[in-house]
């Protein structure tokens, strides 16, 4: 990732895609998005909405797993959130942990 500030912004640079790695000799053997869009809802009740990095575990044969949100989305509903995953091409996934 690179940050960098540009007058008066703050730009964080982060690579659409990331390599994928054989495990045994650490070469790469194909990309995955480097984001995923992710609206949880916690214990309370409270929609958060935000950008997590994939965590790839096709060496493990299993579905990909997500980090917590690095970057936090506000300003906007659930349904343009959902928008904006869709014109970035990034999978968007849900989490409802008020169940827990």
């Amino acid at each position: 990732m690179k940050v960098i500030k540009e007058k008066d912004k703050i730009i964080f640079e982060i690579p659409y895609w990331t390599d994928i790695y054989d495990k045994q000799d650490d070469k790469p053997v194909g990309k995955h998005k480097t984001l995923a869009g992710i609206i949880e809802k916690d214990s309370f009740g409270e929609v958060k909405m935000g950008f997590a990095d994939v965590i790839d575990m096709s060496y493990k044969g299993k579905e990909n797993q997500y980090s917590d949100i690095m970057i936090h989305w506000h300003g906007c509903g659930e349904e343009d959130f959902e928008k904006l995953c869709k014109k970035l091409k990034l999978d968007l996934t849900y989490f409802d942990n008020s169940l827990i």
